[in-house]
């Protein structure tokens, strides 16, 4: 697997663990959790068999977890916090 592959399963992992910790979460949890395993079934497509359609693939699909990886991260947020 690639480096970027990596970082993109641990990424989602760690989104993943914080959705199911914290108690505030309870609303969004669902829509996290189903995004996630959105982003898992992603992969499936990586374990075809070598060929110039599968490596395009693998090409342009950090695009996408990072387009995800941004969307999920805004449904973590609650309220603004102006001390900060």
């Amino acid at each position: 697997m690639r480096v970027s592959e990596w970082l993109t399963i641990a990424y989602f992992a760690y989104l993943g663990l914080i959705a199911l910790m914290r108690p505030a979460m309870s609303r969004r949890r669902r829509a996290l959790l189903a995004a996630g395993g959105l982003i898992a079934v992603v992969f499936v497509p990586l374990a075809m068999p070598p060929g110039p359609i599968r490596e395009r693939l693998r090409d342009w699909l950090p695009a996408g977890y990072l387009l995800a990886g941004y969307w999920l991260s805004g449904l973590y947020f609650t309220a603004p916090m102006p001390r900060i």
